[in-house]
């Protein structure tokens, strides 16, 4: 069974493609940015944009891309290609803010090395797989890929060689270098409520604090019960939790790069639910500002706050009796 174009193209642009998407939101990536050129902008605007896309090809060099039952690779020569096409899409941007005519990077040989793995219990048709995957990128004078690492012949739903003979399949040592446990951390989060800090920058702006938000009893419980749900639900290692009047503190153990991710969803959905229940406008509580995240230095302790610190480098303050 070969599976049709059309199939694989929305499978790809509707998983792959949303997460391109949000990626690119989240660097802030506008397209019309890099239309306006370099004229008559100033240097530090387009080393800006240009470390953008920097950033943006690093995150997509380092996605996993698997197709657990690959059969001849339909999905997978789908997904190349959409992953050819992004990396395309930042030269041409790159070319237009440096007003410099268009280069392609040759980067096929990564994407097939660094994002593209797939497995089926065939091995014929593991071997068309690798075939159209190198076939699609072959060009005169360029390496060989070898794909006999990244495509593999085995049952991807049993380890057991007990079951499933020889093509038992254990993802951990096939795929060593993806299944690698990323170094953990813990962390202190702290954030505030709305008008109750004020920041260097709102000082220098001149700025006028409002009414501060204050937390009741009733909001306390609510945001509590909010964050209990998120941390079911998305098995978060939330180790202490403390809510207070104006500000809450977790100390939650995570990876670095799921750290944004994580405080943004706690925030915005505490803050969302606090306001529904209590029927508040969406101004109520504002948007709390993180006034830190930084890595506990020694297991079970944390250094004392440091006055002034920015939210990007503060230190960590004990948590609250």
């Amino acid at each position: 069974f070969y599976t049709p174009k059309y199939i694989t193209k929305y499978i790809v642009e509707n998983t792959v493609g949303k997460l391109c998407e949000e990626k690119r939101k989240e660097l802030d990536m506008v397209d019309e940015e890099y239309a306006k050129g370099r004229k008559n902008r100033k240097k530090d605007t387009i080393k800006t944009l240009d470390e953008k896309l920097t950033n943006y090809r690093n995150w997509l060099l380092s996605l996993t891309i698997l197709d657990p039952a690959c059969g001849s690779g339909a999905f997978l020569n789908q997904a190349l290609d959409f992953l050819i096409t992004e990396h395309r899409k930042i030269d041409d941007l790159r070319a237009q803010i440096f007003g410099s005519g268009l280069v392609f990077s040759d980067i096929t040989t990564d994407i097939l090395e660094k994002n593209i793995y797939g497995v089926d219990l065939n091995e014929e048709s593991v071997e068309i797989a690798k075939l159209s995957l190198w076939l699609r990128t072959a060009q005169k004078g360029r390496k060989l890929n070898k794909l006999n690492n990244n495509i593999k012949c085995g049952n991807s739903l049993i380890d057991d060689p007990e079951v499933a003979g020889e093509k038992a399949f254990n993802w951990q040592q096939e795929f060593p270098d993806i299944f690698q446990e990323k170094e953990k951390k813990a962390w202190h989060i702290t954030t505030a409520t709305h008008n109750s800090r004020y920041s260097q920058r709102m000082f220098d702006n001149h700025v006028v604090l409002g009414e501060p938000e204050w937390f009741d009893a009733e909001d306390e419980i609510i945001i509590t019960q909010t964050v209990r749900d998120i941390v079911i639900a998305d098995r978060l290692n939330v180790v202490e939790y403390n809510i207070c009047g104006d500000h809450m503190h977790i100390l939650l153990v995570c990876e670095e790069e799921e750290l944004p991710k994580i405080v943004g969803k706690l925030k915005s959905i505490s803050a969302k639910e606090r306001n529904r229940k209590r029927g508040y406008t969406s101004e109520a509580i504002g948007t709390a500002a993180t006034r830190g995240h930084a890595p506990l230095t020694v297991a079970g302790s944390a250094p004392s706050s440091v006055p002034g610190s920015t939210p990007s480098s503060a230190a960590v303050a004990p948590l609250p009796e």
